[in-house]
C-alpha cells in the first residue's frame, strides 16, 4: 500500500501506487524514484534454457577448480596478463607520461577478473565443441 506524506503539496510518496502494482516508488537520497516491478516468469524453463543453465553450472565449477589448482592458476594468470596487456596497453605506461593516448588504448579490457577470463575461455571452448 502506498504511503503519502502531505506537507508541501506532496512531500513524499512510497510504495506501490497502481492497482496492478506495476510501478513502485522509493525514496533515495531525498528524491522519489519510480521502479518497474519485474514479475517472475511463470512458465517452466525450455529445454534450451535448461541446457544453458546446466552448462553454466558445469563451467562455473570447472573454473573454480582450475583457480584452486596452483599450477593451472599460474598458467591462467599468465594468459590473463597477456590478454589485459593486449586489450589495454595504457596499463604499461607510467602515470607521469604526458603522451596523448588514443581513446582505444584507454578502454578497459572486456573481461576484468581472472575468474571471468577463465569462465569465458572455458565457455567458448565448450560451445565450439558442440
Amino acid at each position: 500500500m502506498a504511503k503519502i506524506l502531505l506537507e508541501a503539496p506532496v512531500a513524499a510518496v512510497a510504495g506501490a501506487i497502481s492497482k496492478h502494482q506495476q510501478v513502485i516508488y522509493r525514496m533515495r537520497n531525498g528524491r522519489t524514484h519510480a521502479y518497474v516491478i519485474a514479475h517472475p516468469n511463470e512458465q517452466p524453463p525450455s529445454e534450451t534454457q535448461k541446457r544453458n543453465s546446466s552448462l553454466f553450472g558445469q563451467i562455473s565449477k570447472q573454473a573454480y577448480a582450475e583457480m584452486a589448482d596452483m599450477e593451472k592458476r599460474a598458467m591462467w594468470e599468465k594468459e590473463f596478463a597477456a590478454y589485459t596487456n593486449k586489450h589495454n596497453p595504457s596499463y604499461k605506461r607510467s602515470a607521469a607520461s604526458n603522451e596523448h593516448l588514443p581513446y582505444s588504448s584507454r578502454r578497459k579490457p572486456v573481461i576484468t577478473t581472472l575468474y571471468g577470463y577463465i569462465f569465458h575461455t572455458l565457455h567458448t571452448q565448450a560451445k565450439e565443441e558442440k
